[in-house]
């Protein structure tokens, strides 16, 4: 690809529709220094908590519900960790973990989510598949990679994939196991011991797609 389309280039064609008249737009966006850095305006930002500006994607929709909030960016790539990012989307190359707020958004609330990608804007009227919508946010985080340095969320996205989640769920499985032998090693008789320890072996032992959720 010569020539990227920018996320800063992004934002501008979406005010202009915001200002053109569109209404009920969710816009999705990758981490920048210059998103960042520039001014949002009338847009409502949803993304990870504790940054300038930025407001839970709960308190989002609950605003969504109270009042009219007409824009909105997401910064779906900051909602990869696991209390974030619960919708499991399997594709034909890979199988990753998306934020719900996208589906929700478009489907209850009759938002046009407009997406980044390194060629443009892709838009997705109201009500589109959940099908279309999974494609289309996954591929905008696989364009984001073409950002390279700077993708500011780029190291965090193994977060999304069953396997590395399904490794971390392993891990405490195995630790709560240890905890639990020793913390009964004083009455190894206890008839509570052998159940709980054989009940997280069974956990321990279902797929990785059933862990790692």
């Amino acid at each position: 690809m010569d020539e990227i389309f920018t996320p800063r280039q992004a934002l501008e064609v979406a005010t202009e529709m915001r200002l053109s008249g569109s209404r009920r737009l969710a816009l999705v966006l990758p981490t920048t220094p210059s998103i960042l850095e520039g001014k949002s305006g009338a847009w409502t930002v949803v993304g990870r908590c504790g940054q300038p500006d930025v407001t839970k994607a709960t308190d989002v929709l609950r605003r969504v519900q109270e009042q009219d909030v007409d824009s909105i960016i997401i910064r779906t790539d900051q909602l990869h960790h696991p209390g974030d990012a619960t919708v499991l989307i399997l594709l034909e190359d890979c199988s990753l973990y998306l934020s719900p707020i996208e589906f929700i958004l478009n489907d209850k609330y009759g938002y046009s989510l407009v997406i980044w990608t390194a060629s443009g804007l892709s838009k997705l009227p109201p009500k589109s598949s959940f099908k279309d919508i999974g494609f289309h946010i996954a591929k905008h985080l696989q364009d984001c990679s073409l950002l390279k340095a700077a993708w500011l969320e780029r190291d965090r996205q193994a977060l999304r994939m069953p396997e590395y989640r399904c490794k971390a769920r392993r891990r405490q499985l195995r630790f709560l196991q240890s905890s639990v032998a020793n913390a009964y090693m004083a009455v190894p008789s206890s008839p509570l011991i052998l159940p709980l320890l054989n009940q997280i072996t069974d956990i321990e032992g279902l797929p990785c797609h059933e862990i790692a959720r």
